[in-house]
């Protein structure tokens, strides 16, 4: 089967989609939660896609998927996380969103360089 689907989807198949999922935004007309459930979509085939793919964890996510501040203002992009990380949750069964405390120095302050 795995011969079979990478023959199909080619050998970069894996490094494609997580590559596609890194650099392509939220389109403006797609809301937040439309957006989510896409990525958590796309996410859930990567590892069909090779021989001990893995999808990406939610920390993945944030760290990877979404967009970094030199995309849009800090203040955007903050804005953004605090509402990407309400639907954390529905990414995976028991998935949870992160608190104010972990949010603030697992992903912001790792994000957004000192001043």
């Amino acid at each position: 089967m795995q011969e079979l689907t990478s023959a199909i989807l080619g050998e970069d198949a894996l490094r494609n989609q997580k590559n596609y999922l890194k650099n392509t935004p939220k389109p403006d007309k797609m809301s937040v939660k439309q957006w989510i459930n896409r990525i958590k979509n796309i996410n859930s085939y990567l590892p069909l896609m090779q021989l001990n793919g893995r999808s990406f964890t939610e920390e993945d996510v944030i760290a990877e998927v979404i967009p970094k501040p030199d995309k849009m203002s800090v203040k955007q992009w903050i804005n953004r996380i605090k509402n990407i990380n309400s639907y954390l949750p529905l990414m995976q069964p028991n998935g949870r969103s992160f608190t104010e405390e972990d949010l603030i120095a697992e992903v912001i302050s790792k994000n957004i360089p000192a001043a």
